[in-house]
């Protein structure tokens, strides 16, 4: 699955990868091709812009909602924490806006 836009409430991400590799490797089984890598029962679809994240929960596309963002890695919608990079300090020095302690 080359694909990393995809998510699962249900299921793990190791779950979804491993029934998928266990999917492909069935006699006669085809997958998906890289332009329509996704399949909703039917068909291999593809998500567009406005819903670029496929939820194998829902076969269909969807999105994160604001303010959350997709993690690749993860599989799944994150809060957004706001940063604020300090120009007036070493390079790299980031404020969370939360305390440290």
């Amino acid at each position: 699955m080359d694909n990393k836009n995809w998510t699962s409430i249900s299921s793990p991400p190791t779950d979804i990868i491993n029934n998928n590799q266990n999917i492909s490797s069935q006699p006669n089984s085809q997958s998906c091709p890289i332009a329509t890598p996704f399949f909703n029962g039917q068909k291999c679809i593809s998500c567009p812009s406005e819903t670029p994240i496929y939820s194998y929960d829902g076969k269909s596309c969807t999105s994160c909602i604001s303010p959350t963002i997709f993690d690749s890695n993860m599989h799944t919608c994150l809060n957004v924490v706001n940063r604020q990079t300090n120009p007036n300090t070493a390079p790299n020095l980031i404020f969370s806006g939360r305390p440290l302690n």
